[in-house]
């Protein structure tokens, strides 16, 4: 007599339920599983150096002077509006400089740094070239399209120092 809950009757494994399935079945699952998570590591040991920032650790020791140096940007109150014109391959960018009131700030040394999120290799600082009052602009060649850190940092004669960070999407 054969006991009914030894017995599979769908698809391929219809018949008894043996050993040698359960075997099949069991290194069938954490083959799939061992092969996926291997490529997962593979992808993600290939695509990101796991540098994110140099000297991370001496960084952190100067948090608390990164704040000050944010809060006294605040009190400075200026405002930066960068706009980009042209294809990828031929842009210019435009930055436009004012004080709390709106008025241009001139005779301001000014550079751009480019950075992509997930690579180092085209990373550049580019110096920007005053065409107006409180403008600055520069061409720049993107090598290729999608995300892009912009970083702009202005200096006065006097060491004042402000930094913005754009993100930009170039299709």
């Amino acid at each position: 007599m054969t006991n009914t809950s030894d017995v599979v009757t769908a698809g391929r494994f219809a018949g008894p339920l043996t050993g040698r399935k359960v075997l099949l079945m069991l290194l069938s699952f954490f083959g799939v599983m061992m092969a996926v998570n291997a490529a997962f590591v593979f992808f993600a040991i290939e695509s990101f150096s796991g540098l994110q920032t140099d000297r991370a650790y001496l960084k952190g020791l100067d948090y608390n002077a990164t704040l000050e140096q944010v809060a006294a940007q605040r009190a400075l109150g200026w405002q930066l509006a960068l706009t980009r014109s042209g294809p990828a391959a031929n842009s210019q960018i435009a930055l436009q400089y004012s004080d709390k009131q709106g008025k241009p700030l001139d005779g301001l040394s000014v550079t751009l740094e480019l950075r992509r999120p997930t690579t180092e290799i085209y990373d550049r600082t580019i110096a920007m070239v005053p065409v107006g009052p409180g403008l600055y602009r520069a061409d720049v060649s993107f090598p290729e399209k999608g995300d892009w850190i912009l970083r702009s940092t202005a200096s006065q004669a006097d060491g004042t120092r402000y930094f913005e960070e754009h993100r930009l999407w170039l299709k």
